[in-house]
């Protein structure tokens, strides 16, 4: 992406006012009809700013949509643009057909072996411009060889001018119109018309400018190209089929009591949280954002004032996350987006898998299939079980392996040749499966505090072996035992042991009596004793310390 968006600043040509107002005279409308315009490289929005307001002028009811990779073009595109998307056409879900006309104007220059004009022309008119829809291409005449079979096999009415000679010498540009075919089988003529375009197209690329004509001939009472209204019409609340799956996976999860992360990564200008947070609100889920005004030292804090305020869904981009932070409350991740550091992904998607977690964790990934998100998935994936076999959690004998990232250059195993999307995701599993310590063991989130409860009485069991200490044996049941003793006594025993207590008379108890007193006062006395003898051996002590500090000194001294 950083590459696209690099050569994009490169390869960026803006339609001359002067020119875009000639190939507006051969455009005409329906007064009253509504019409979508899209232009997927709009730059600053002048072009496209400039047909819908001719198109306003002659009655139409029109809605402009623009796509622009490079930042600073996006921003000035959006204050004069309807809707505006800040990144390549790749990361965009359009609607089928949802387009009335399209004006092209690729970047002017060769990518992985192909022009990138005809990359964005096979790309984007098969499906987003809709039947009779009207496509105004700009191109240098000499790329028309490289255009001219797509061209041919999805248009109809095609006609080619070329800028006026104030402006042709620059970049040798020229400018193709053409409504777009009813899908479906050809007649024989419409083959033979195929064929026959194709090879004009590719003979007007090596031909001279003068073999074509000038947008300034005046020919537009004669040739007009009416953009139809739009037979799609996109909603003011349209939700892409992407938005609608994480609609559905957040209130599965809601429904369980389960709380959810929603991870982003083209965030700040590109307001990607923002257009989660009000798709969702539209479905009655009311998350909040974690943005970067949140600072790193202060998060922790911040997750913990959301979870105690009952907040079930937080959407933030995952690098704000990846590391220092436990997501214990959020058991359900959902990557929106994902980064191009395998690293960040794979730190981010254990951030609720931690010490002490007793909720069962999921981490769900939402990619677009036969987009740029796919082929961004199939780089992350070999990316991932490179790391793997660099830690030693895969062998190379590993059916993994073969998926691995080998080379610092080029991918040399092109997955996207190799796998079925859904391959591809059984793959990402099974990595995700060795990413996890071997050593764990996997239970349900209903078996898991009996587990814990299990494994803190092993754990203490063992200790008390390590340490050598022996349970003392305690007779807690003193009545099993006299009942036992007096089970093994005869009867006859028994009765004369009770017979001598009843002759037991009250001069025995007061001879008893007597012999404790005496026993007290014999004790008494020898206590006493010791004490007398323990304060002489004081005195005596005191009395030699004190002939000992005397001991040396004149009377000189005792003068002093």
């Amino acid at each position: 992406m950083a590459r696209l968006e690099s050569e994009a600043k490169g390869g960026f040509y803006p339609t001359p006012s002067e020119e875009m107002d000639l190939i507006l005279k051969r455009l005409s409308c329906v007064p009253g009809e509504s019409i979508t315009l899209l232009d997927p490289c709009c730059g600053k929005g002048a072009a496209l700013k400039q047909w819908k307001d001719d198109l306003t002028s002659k009655g139409a009811i029109t809605t402009s949509f623009g796509i622009e990779i490079e930042k600073s073009r996006a921003e000035i595109a959006e204050k004069v643009i309807d809707h505006v998307a800040k990144c390549g056409y790749e990361e965009t879900r359009m609607s089928h057909d949802a387009f009335s006309a399209m004006y092209l104007n690729p970047p002017f220059m060769q990518m992985n072996g192909e022009r990138m004009e005809n990359t964005f022309l096979r790309d984007l008119t098969g499906d987003y411009l809709q039947p009779g829809g009207v496509l105004i291409f700009n191109l240098p005449q000499y790329v028309l060889k490289d255009c001219a079979k797509i061209l041919a096999s999805r248009f109809v009415n095609i006609k080619v001018y070329r800028f006026t000679d104030a402006n042709y010498d620059t970049y040798k540009q020229v400018i193709v119109y053409a409504k777009r075919r009813r899908k479906g089988l050809r007649s024989e003529k419409e083959r033979r018309y195929q064929q026959n375009i194709e090879k004009e197209l590719v003979n007007f690329s090596y031909l001279g400018k003068h073999a074509i004509p000038s947008l300034d001939v005046a020919d537009w009472e004669t040739c007009s190209y009416e953009i139809p209204s739009n037979e799609k019409p996109v909603p003011p609340e349209y939700e892409t089929a992407k938005e609608r799956k994480l609609v559905e996976l957040v209130l599965q999860r809601l429904a369980q009591n389960r709380r959810v992360i929603i991870y982003t990564n083209y965030t700040q200008e590109y307001r990607t949280n923002q257009r989660i947070q009000m798709v969702l609100k539209r479905n009655g889920v009311d998350p909040v954002i974690l943005d970067g005004k949140i600072s790193a030292d202060q998060r922790f804090d911040w997750l913990e004032d959301q979870t105690k305020k009952g907040t079930k869904v937080i959407i933030t981009n995952q690098r704000l996350v990846e590391l220092g932070l436990d997501l214990l409350a959020f058991p359900t991740i959902i990557f929106w987006q994902m980064n191009d550091d395998i690293n960040t992904v794979r730190q981010a998607a254990k951030r609720s898998h931690r010490l002490g977690q007793h909720l069962h964790c999921e981490v769900l990934y939402l990619v677009n299939d036969k987009t740029q998100q796919m082929a961004q998935f199939q780089r992350l994936m070999s990316r991932r079980v490179s790391a793997l076999l660099v830690e030693g959690a895969i062998e190379r004998s590993d059916a993994l392996a073969k998926y691995a990232d080998t080379s610092s250059s080029s991918l040399t195993n092109d997955l996207s040749k190799m796998l079925e999307s859904s391959e591809i995701a059984n793959a990402w599993e099974q990595a995700a499966q060795k990413d996890l310590d071997s050593n764990l063991e996997l239970v349900s989130e209903e078996e898991f505090q009996q587990k814990i409860t299990e494994a803190f009485a092993k754990l203490t069991q063992e200790t008390k072996n390590l340490c050598g200490y022996i349970e003392p044996v305690v007779e807690d049941n003193i009545t099993d035992d006299l009942e036992a003793l007096f089970d093994s006594v005869s009867d006859e025993l028994i009765d004369d042991i009770f017979a001598n207590f009843d002759t037991f008379t009250e001069d025995d108890y007061a001879a008893i009596e007597a012999i404790e007193v005496m026993e007290t006062k014999k004790k008494e006395k020898i206590e006493s004793k010791a004490k007398v003898e323990q304060i002489s051996k004081s005195k005596n002590k005191r009395s030699s310390k004190k002939e000992d500090l005397y001991d040396g000194l004149s009377l000189f001294d005792f003068a002093m």
